[in-house]
C-alpha cells in the first residue's frame, strides 16, 4: 500500500517496518559474507514477496559488501557516500531507498540555496562535500557571485552593485539584490513628485548616485525628459518664453532631438511665436545627459 500511496511513507507504521527491514537486510548481508546464503534468504523471506524489496534483496546477493555500504550510508544519513555508490550502477536508481536518498539531497540543496540567498556563507564546506552531485557546481557559482556582490556593497561600490545584479542572474534572488532593487524602484516612485512639478534639480538630487547606473540609463533618461517637458510647458503657461526657449535648447543638448522634443518644440513655437534655431546635426547628437546633467 505504501508504494501505491506515497503519503503512507510518512507514517509511523511505515517507518517502523522500514527500520525492521533495514536491520534484517544488514544481518542478511553478514550471512552472505559468511556464505550462509540460504540463511540470509530465510531471514528476508517475508520481504522478498514485496516487489520493490525483492529487487533490493537481489542486489544484495549480487553486490554484497558494496550494497551493504550503500544501505549503511543511506540509513545513517550519509547521503553523498550512498549517492556515490549508487551512481556506479543504474540499478540502484530503481530502489525506493535511492529515491528517498535523492529527496534528501534535493531538500539539502534547497536549504543551501536559501542560505546563499540570505548571504550565509558558512555553507561553503557542506557544499564542497556535495560536489559529486551535478547541482553542486551551479550552487558553488551562485555562492561565489553572492560573495562578489556582498564585497562590492561593503566596499561602497553601489553603482557596480546595480550593474552586477543586471549582469548576473545567479544573484538576483538574494536578499541584498532584492533590497537594492527595492531601493531603486522606491527612489523612482519618490522622484515622480519632482517630475510632475518640472523640478529637474529635485529629480537629480533624489536619484543621486543612481544616475550613474548604466543599466538604468534608459528609464532614468525618460524620467528626466518628462521633467524637462513639464518644466518647459509650465514656463510657457507663465509666458516666460526666453526661459522656455533656453529649456528647449538644453533639452536638445542633453538628449538630442526625439519625438518627445518634437511635441515640446511644436507647442513652444505655437505659443511663443518664436522659431527655434536648431541646426540639422541636432538630430544626430548622442544622448549626453549623463555627462552634462546637474
Amino acid at each position: 500500500m505504501a508504494y501505491r500511496y506515497e503519503e503512507l511513507k510518512e507514517t509511523k507504521e511505515y517507518k517502523e517496518l522500514q527500520k525492521d527491514f533495514l536491520q534484517k537486510l544488514v544481518l542478511a548481508a553478514s550471512f552472505v559474507k559468511q556464505n550462509k546464503v540460504e540463511k540470509a534468504k530465510e531471514l528476508l523471506g517475508l520481504y522478498s514477496k514485496i516487489e520493490e524489496k525483492r529487487y533490493i534483496i537481489s542486489l544484495l546477493f549480487l553486490h554484497q559488501e558494496k550494497f551493504l555500504e550503500f544501505i549503511k550510508y543511506a540509513a545513517n544519513g550519509d547521503v553523498m557516500e550512498a549517492y556515490a555508490i549508487a551512481k556506479e550502477d543504474k540499478r540502484y536508481e530503481k530502489l525506493s531507498l535511492y529515491k528517498e536518498l535523492v529527496d534528501k539531497i534535493e531538500r539539502t540543496f534547497k536549504r543551501l540555496e536559501r542560505a546563499i540567498d540570505e548571504l550565509e556563507f558558512d555553507v561553503e564546506l557542506l557544499l564542497e562535500q556535495m560536489s559529486l552531485h551535478p547541482k553542486a557546481k551551479k550552487l558553488q557559482q551562485k555562492l561565489q557571485k553572492a560573495k562578489e556582490l556582498s564585497e562590492l556593497f561593503e566596499g561602497g561600490e553601489i553603482v557596480r552593485c546595480y550593474e552586477f545584479i543586471e549582469q548576473e542572474e545567479l544573484v538576483q534572488n538574494n536578499i541584498l539584490a532584492k533590497k537594492l532593487t527595492s531601493h531603486y524602484y522606491k527612489t523612482i516612485r519618490l522622484s515622480q513628485e519632482y517630475v510632475y512639478n518640472g523640478d529637474v534639480k529635485g529629480v537629480v538630487e533624489k536619484l543621486g548616485i543612481l544616475l550613474k547606473v548604466s543599466s538604468k540609463q534608459k528609464q532614468i533618461g525618460l524620467l528626466l525628459k518628462k521633467t524637462f517637458k513639464t518644466k518647459i510647458i509650465q514656463l510657457l503657461k507663465r509666458k516666460e518664453y526666453q526661459e522656455a526657449e533656453r529649456g528647449c535648447y538644453k533639452y536638445v543638448e542633453l538628449f538630442g532631438k526625439d519625438l518627445l522634443f518634437d511635441e515640446v518644440a511644436k507647442e513652444f513655437e505655437q505659443k511663443s511665436g518664436i522659431k527655434l534655431a536648431l541646426v540639422p546635426e541636432c538630430e544626430q547628437k548622442e544622448n549626453r545627459w549623463t555627462e552634462l546633467i546637474g
